[in-house]
């Protein structure tokens, strides 16, 4: 997907999301960090994300791709936060694995 295709994706989203519940603002921000974070646009899916959060504290799927994201731009202790706050919410196996494969990563860079 090119940027110009996004950013049309995203203006979409934004008006059709507007006047919508607040669950379905919530899905479709998220949903736009996604394709960001999908095509490696790893500051734009930061920002999505933030707006997620600013919605939903306490959305551990933002949480997560938020470590993914800081993760992906080798900010480690920003992404490890993320992590540790989504896991301490929801105890999903995934965003464990997260957790361990950066204390990895940590412990090679030692």
């Amino acid at each position: 997907m090119t940027r110009t295709s996004l950013l049309i994706l995203m203006i979409a989203l934004i008006i059709s999301c507007s006047a919508g519940r607040s669950y379905d603002r919530v899905a479709k921000i998220n949903d736009i960090g996604i394709e960001c974070l999908k095509n490696k646009m790893y500051q734009d899916a930061v920002f999505w994300f933030e707006k997620t959060l600013e919605i939903d504290s306490s959305n551990e799927a933002a949480l997560n791709n938020l470590g993914i994201c800081y993760e992906a731009l080798g900010q480690y202790k920003e992404a490890m936060k993320y992590y540790d706050k989504a896991y301490s919410i929801s105890g999903n196996s995934i965003i464990k694995a997260n957790i361990d494969s950066l204390n990895e990563t940590l412990e090679n860079e030692l």
